[in-house]
């Protein structure tokens, strides 16, 4: 993938790390980049920027920018609720950028204000630019101007209701102010009023945002789901339970109280330990050992006096815990016999008594499910059931419980990612480790690339790991890898 931005072409490489990489087709030459700038970028980690390395090749210049760490916002944007506060959080990150820049020397005109040149750090407020030393732009930048564009898009990531309070809240601003340092201050005071607000609103419903990045693990909250909770199945009782001894430890602890005897060893190991730490301070008297002894002794003697009073720390609810759990289970199968020699998981699953199937019934449904074959067709293979047609056109197929299944792709942005309530993909995918888009599909004409999505753990191309936001060109029998999810690109019909 690459496109223009002040002239320059952009794809994305692997140099040890991640990395986007500008260059010029016909070569960028040294005499175009100023050497104040790239003096002060090389001397200087300048806050909120991505580092910049140049490489010169040939009398011909690339600068490349490092991205570990990092989430370009267009793609963030698609997989995240975007509010109000986060949207002031950024812009506010933004101005600062720019603002501070003077103090390096840096001309406010070289930033490159797009979603695709912008990267997310650990939350909204971690902002870091692209910026490109350039002596002279071949045409002039209003600064104002690009944010007021950049604000603008990233206005129609929110709700409507906030667009709509949002872009007669631009339209009032801009009106009044034309500077970076007015800019600042509205963004500051829409950052202080907004957050009270749409924290409250947040708490009303039981969904705080927290930043970036989520887990991959998503936790249950028990505590807002009583009903989902009543209405699981039997052993979902068994799963409350040890969530909540894990989430609280000190309920799960017990102590056993320590005999006479282990009592007066573990005081007479506590004594040796005592005299040999102090032995060592006597021997070389100074400040430090002495904190450190005097620190010993007092963890020392904590530890003697949980044991002398409280006893040996245990977690003897949860073993109990397991104990029932398993008298449970004996008791199911003792209650039914029949299940006798069925895997526990599998036994537990079917239902206790054969009285309440009804044979009537699945004698009358059993000619939908057999196929008589006449004696000249004894050796004849039937499958039973419908048969489907194997769907055609560009698709992935991949094998599911020993069936070959296909999902098509109908859509010039196909989306490969973690099933979530707050971001639809195009192909859902239940495992750990999955980012919520991990990959992409993009359709261009009648060719297909692939790319991934800024994922944790990688996207896997004919066994050959995909850099960030680049695109492969893929053909017919590709094979695409995330985790243990393979698929074979189809684009011919069968």
């Amino acid at each position: 993938m690459t496109q223009d931005v002040f002239g320059f072409r952009y794809a994305f490489v692997y140099r040890q790390g991640h990395a986007m990489e500008l260059y010029k087709e016909d070569g960028l030459q040294v005499e175009a980049l100023s050497s104040l700038q790239v003096r002060m970028l090389e001397a200087n980690r300048i806050p909120r920027l991505l580092p910049l390395t140049i490489h010169e090749e040939d009398l011909q210049v690339k600068l490349v920018y490092a991205l570990s760490a990092t989430r370009m916002l267009s793609h963030l944007l698609k997989i995240e609720a975007f509010s109000v506060p986060q949207l002031a959080k950024l812009m506010y990150a933004v101005v600062c950028a720019i603002e501070e820049s003077h103090n390096y020397m840096l001309l406010e005109s070289n930033f490159v204000l797009k979603e695709n040149f912008i990267y997310i750090g650990r939350d909204w407020s971690d902002v870091y630019l692209t910026y490109i030393p350039l002596e002279k732009q071949e045409e002039a930048v209003d600064v104002c101007q690009t944010i007021e564009k950049l604000l603008s898009k990233l206005i129609m990531y929110l709700s409507d209701e906030n667009q709509t309070h949002m872009l007669s809240w631009q339209q009032t601003l801009y009106a009044q102010n034309q500077s970076i340092r007015g800019l600042k201050s509205a963004l500051l005071q829409l950052m202080d009023e907004s957050s009270a607000k749409w924290q409250q609103k947040e708490e009303e419903v039981g969904q705080i945002e927290v930043g970036l990045p989520k887990s991959y693990l998503k936790s249950v909250d028990l505590a807002h789901e009583p009903q989902a909770a009543q209405a699981a199945q039997p052993h979902s009782h068994k799963i409350e339970l040890e969530s909540s001894l894990s989430s609280n430890p000190s309920k799960s602890m017990t102590f056993t109280r320590l005999n006479t005897r282990t009592l007066w060893y573990t005081l007479a190991l506590f004594l040796v330990c005592l005299a040999l730490l102090w032995q060592q301070y006597v021997a070389h008297p100074s400040t430090s050992s002495l904190q450190l002894v005097t620190g010993a002794t007092l963890l020392l003697g904590d530890i003697v006096f949980i044991l002398l009073f409280r006893g040996l720390p245990t977690r003897g609810e949860k073993d109990s815990f397991k104990q029932s759990i398993n008298q449970q289970k004996q008791a199911n199968r003792i209650e039914s016999p029949h299940l006798m020699g069925l895997p526990t998981n599998l036994a537990m699953a079917l239902p206790a008594s054969p009285a309440a199937m009804n044979m009537k019934q699945y004698y009358a449904d059993l000619p939908n499910h057999t196929t008589l074959l006449r004696p000249s067709q004894s050796n004849a293979t039937v499958v039973l059931g419908q048969s489907k047609p194997q769907p055609s056109g560009p698709r992935l197929e991949y094998i599911c419980h020993g069936m070959n299944q296909s999902v098509l792709i109908q859509k010039e942005l196909f989306t490969i990612g973690r099933k979530d309530d707050q971001v639809n993909v195009d192909l859902p995918l239940e495992e750990a480790g999955v980012s919520r888009i991990h990959a992409e599909i993009i359709r261009f004409g009648v060719t297909y690339q692939i790319r991934d999505a800024g994922s944790t753990n990688g996207t896997y191309l004919n066994d050959e790991q995909l850099v960030v936001y680049q695109g492969y060109p893929l053909k017919d029998g590709d094979c695409i890898r995330i985790l243990r999810h393979e698929w074979r690109f189809r684009i011919a019909d069968k």
